[in-house]
């Protein structure tokens, strides 16, 4: 029994370092991430490298955990492809339930825009 339950623990081990070298791999890009930090902070602030990581690393979990739930609820509906409204759902359902109606308007205010004839190309 002993060996099972090591070689279940390499598995697990195995699988979490999958999951984790997927995750850095995708990470948002320190470049992009600092120029959204810098635009909500006064302009004399610094911001240290290891707080644009630990930054980096908790979008890059929050993406894949509301992207995951977003993934269930296609699977569950048959579907492959995960639509902006699956991920205001997603984000609802996880308890980010304050996001909901920005992000419909939002939504909404960016298909009307989508929509209309781009004037510049007259």
């Amino acid at each position: 029994m002993i060996g099972q339950e090591a070689v279940g623990d390499d598995i697990t081990n195995a699988i979490q370092q999958q999951i984790y070298n997927r995750l850095s791999s995708n990470d948002i890009s320190i470049h992009s991430l600092t120029r959204i930090m810098r635009s909500v902070l006064p302009p004399n602030a610094k911001i240290s490298n290891d707080a644009k990581e630990a930054v980096q690393h908790c979008v890059t979990e929050f993406i894949s955990f509301i992207t995951s739930e977003a993934t269930q609820k296609c699977d569950r509906e048959y579907r492959r492809t995960i639509r902006a409204e699956d991920v205001i759902s997603a984000m609802e359902a996880l308890g980010f339930h304050d996001y909901k109606e920005p992000l419909d308007l939002f939504l909404k205010k960016y298909r009307m825009r989508d929509q209309q004839p781009d004037q510049h190309d007259n």
